[in-house]
């Protein structure tokens, strides 16, 4: 869906089941057609932990994969994650579509 529609900044939670969190953002950075679209990480998990687990899987793979431009751990302060994504999109393209992973869409 993120390679169709070509999202400006993709918000992912570590915590999907099965890993696929992780999964899914070892999937965007390796995608030549994605790996440029800003990812923000959003957890419980806390960082250290999400980058030994970045860092492992990149071994095993041999293959090393970027941090993302921001982890946030929950509960997340309203406006660290505005100023944050303000940060990571340019203010032209502010007004796109935002993609959730609920499949829905948002102007």
């Amino acid at each position: 869906m993120a390679a169709a529609k070509q999202p400006i900044l993709i918000i992912l939670d570590v915590m999907m089941s099965n890993k696929k969190g992780i999964k899914m953002y070892h999937h965007l950075k390796h995608d030549v057609r994605l790996r440029k679209i800003p990812v923000i990480m959003l957890s419980a998990i806390d960082r250290e932990t999400f980058y030994f687990y970045k860092k492992s899987h990149s071994l095993q793979d041999d293959i090393t994969i970027p941090a993302p431009e921001a982890y946030l751990e929950k509960p997340v302060e309203a406006e660290e994650f505005i100023r944050i994504v303000r940060t990571l999109i340019a203010p032209e393209e502010a007004n796109k579509k935002v993609l959730f992973t609920d499949r829905t869409e948002a102007t």
